[in-house]
C-alpha cells in the first residue's frame, strides 16, 4: 500500500486550496459517488417492503444525512430511517463545483457554489423540508468554504479568504441578508485553517477551537470566553496548521471533533473523532486506526451530532491511498470493489457514549456502516462518498 503526504489527502477530502500538492482522485469505480458505495444487484436484504431498510445494523436511525458526494457529483440526502434517498437541488451554472452545509438552523441548507476561477461565489437558503429556494441567494467576491447558518438565520459563520495573505483564510461572520461582513477576527488569526475548526451553538454564540483550547463568543460580543484550556488530548502535528472540524451537538452540550495525533512509533498521523462536554468534562475518543502497525493515515472525519443527541456520524477517507475499501459481498449483496485508486470513503455511525471503536479497513465497517436503498430503488448499497463532508439533519 502506498502511503501519501498527511496533509495531501486532507485538503482533498475538504476541498481547500493547496498548502502543497494535492492530491486529485478519480472515481471511476462502479457503484461509487453519488452517496453511494458498492451497487447491489439483487434484493436488498433487511428491507422492510418497498418502503425501508434496516439502515444500521438490524435497526434504523433517527433524521437524515445530507452527503456531500465529491467529484461533481450532485449531492444527496439519505432518510435513515428509511434508506430512502433524494438529490438536492443543483445550481443552474457550474453544478459540479456545490457543496451542501447545515449549521445551526437545521430547517435552512446552504449550498455553496464556489466557481473556480470565476468573479463570484454563490451561496443560496435551500429549505431543508421541500428543498425549495428559502430566499434570495447570496452573490460575493472572493472564496468561503463550509458557511453554517445561525440559529435565527441571521449570521452566516465561515473562513474567508480574501487573497490578502497566505494566512487570510480567517473566521468571519457575514451578515445572512446582506452579505456584509459583521466581525473577521479570533484567535485563529494566523493560523492556516484546513479544517472547520469553528461551529454555532444554539443559543446565538458560536465555539472554536485552537489547538487544545475553546473558545466561545457571538458575533456582537467583542469578547471571548475559554472555555476548556489544554484538553487533555494527544500532541498534534503542527504548530501553525488548525486541522480540526468541530459539531455541535443538538442540546448545544456537547462536542464532536476530529483531531490529528501522531500513532505510536511516529509511523502515521491519523486523525481520530473524540467527543467532550462544554465545560471540559467526558473527553473521550470515539475512533482509532484500524491496523496500528500500518504506514498508512487513517482519516476520521466530517463529525456530525444525530438529532437526538445519541450517535456521531463520520467518515473514514481512504480515497488518498493505493487500494480501496473492498465492499462485502454479504450481508447486504453489494458488489465486491477493488481498485488501484478507490473512492469508497465510508460513512459510519457510533454512540456518542460508547467504547473507542476501530473501523475495519479495507473491508468494509458493516456493524457501523450505514445501508440504503441504491439508486434503482429496488436494492441496497452502503453508504459513502467520495471525499465530500456529511451533515445529519432531523
Amino acid at each position: 500500500m502506498k502511503q501519501y503526504f498527511w496533509f495531501s489527502a486532507r485538503q482533498t477530502i475538504h476541498s481547500r486550496r493547496a498548502l502543497v500538492v494535492v492530491l486529485l482522485t478519480t472515481c471511476w469505480l462502479a457503484g461509487c459517488g453519488g452517496g453511494g458505495g458498492g451497487s447491489s444487484n439483487g434484493p436488498a436484504p433487511g428491507t422492510g417492503g418497498s418502503t425501508g431498510v434496516t439502515t444500521y445494523g438490524d435497526t434504523t436511525l433517527p433524521g437524515r444525512l445530507v452527503v456531500n458526494a465529491g467529484g461533481g457529483k450532485v449531492s444527496e440526502v439519505f432518510d435513515l430511517r428509511t434508506g430512502q434517498r433524494a438529490k438536492l437541488p443543483a445550481s443552474s451554472t457550474d453544478p459540479e463545483h456545490d457543496s451542501y452545509s447545515a449549521g445551526a438552523d437545521t430547517t435552512t441548507l446552504l449550498r455553496l457554489n464556489q466557481n473556480i476561477g470565476g468573479p463570484q461565489i454563490e451561496i443560496a437558503f435551500i429549505n431543508a423540508t421541500g428543498f425549495a429556494a428559502a430566499r434570495a441567494p447570496l452573490q460575493m467576491s472572493d472564496r468561503v468554504h463550509t458557511p453554517l447558518l445561525s440559529a435565527d438565520g441571521r449570521f452566516i459563520l465561515t473562513f474567508w479568504d480574501d487573497h490578502s495573505s497566505f494566512e487570510s483564510n480567517k473566521l468571519t461572520i457575514f451578515d445572512a441578508a446582506t452579505g456584509a461582513v459583521v466581525k473577521r477576527t479570533s484567535r485563529l488569526d494566523g493560523f492556516s485553517v484546513i479544517g472547520d475548526p469553528a461551529a454555532w451553538l444554539p443559543d446565538g454564540r458560536y465555539v472554536y477551537l485552537v489547538k487544545k483550547s475553546l473558545y466561545v463568543t457571538a458575533p456582537d460580543n467583542p469578547n471571548v470566553d475559554l472555555l476548556i484550556k489544554d484538553m487533555a488530548l494527544p500532541s498534534d502535528v503542527s504548530a501553525d496548521v488548525s486541522l480540526s472540524s468541530i459539531a455541535v451537538s443538538p442540546d448545544g452540550k456537547r462536542l464532536a471533533f476530529d483531531w490529528v495525533e501522531p500513532r505510536k512509533g511516529g509511523i502515521s498521523n491519523d486523525s481520530n473523532l473524540w467527543v467532550v462536554n462544554l465545560d471540559g468534562t467526558g473527553l473521550h475518543r470515539l475512533t482509532s486506526a484500524p491496523d496500528p502497525t500500518s504506514p498508512l493515515d487513517y482519516v476520521h472525519g466530517s463529525p456530525t451530532w444525530s438529532p437526538d443527541g445519541k450517535w456521531v456520524a463520520g467518515v473514514l477517507y481512504m480515497s488518498g491511498v493505493s487500494t480501496a475499501p473492498a465492499f462485502p459481498d454479504a450481508p447486504f449483496g453489494g458488489d465486491r470493489i477493488t481498485g488501484f485508486v478507490g473512492c469508497c470513503d465510508q460513512v459510519f455511525v457510533v454512540d456518542a457514549d460508547g467504547p473507542e471503536i476501530a473501523l475495519s479497513w479495507p473491508s468494509y465497517d458493516a456493524a457501523h456502516g450505514v445501508k440504503v436503498f441504491a439508486p434503482t430503488g429496488t436494492s441496497g448499497q452502503w453508504l459513502g462518498t467520495n471525499g465530500g463532508l456529511i451533515y445529519w439533519i432531523p
